[in-house]
């Protein structure tokens, strides 16, 4: 053989892998594409600080990315002690391809709840597939009547160490 044979070979060759690559790569991707997707993002419309007592609201957005229905999907949570979550609606029968809900997540904090910083787990559940988020909160307590007190009895005690340090430093 001689060298151009061998060099035709080796193009052919190079030019047909080329070719079965760019055929066969989106076939194996549209092969590969997932049929149920589900999808859980939140939006906040408020700051995660919130009170004891409280209740917040977020939105969930439930979104199908698969390319078949998720039917049958149900909502739950996992949240420590002192906190109740609901959703509005509880269940959605079915959600189609590339199909978009909304829900409502409300979070109450009860009144003994400590200061802090808090995880609430939100579950989206089907028999197809799960989506999962979380929301993370931080707990502070409003400033109270006694502690403006406070600063200002504070406040008047400085002014008047000054005051009579001022008038002995004259004398």
């Amino acid at each position: 053989m001689n060298k151009e044979k061998i060099v035709n070979i080796i193009y052919r060759l190079l030019l047909g892998a080329i070719i079965l690559t760019v055929f066969l790569v989106p076939v194996g991707t549209v092969l590969a594409q997932e049929k149920v997707n589900l999808s859980l993002n939140v939006f906040r419309p408020f700051p995660d600080n919130v009170t004891p007592g409280s209740t917040n609201r977020v939105f969930a957005e439930v979104r199908n990315y698969g390319t078949e229905d998720i039917t049958g999907i149900s909502f739950s949570h996992e949240a420590p002690e002192g906190w109740e979550v609901s959703f509005q609606p509880e269940t959605l029968d079915s959600l189609s391809p590339r199909g978009v809900a909304t829900i409502d997540v409300i979070v109450d904090v009860d009144e003994s709840v400590r200061d802090g910083s808090y995880t609430i787990t939100l579950i989206a559940d089907s028999s197809e597939t799960r989506a999962i988020t979380g929301l993370y909160f931080r707990v502070e307590r409003e400033t109270s009547f006694w502690l403006w007190v406070g600063a200002g009895i504070a406040a008047v005690v400085v002014i008047g160490f000054i005051i009579v340090f001022l008038r002995s430093e004259r004398q």
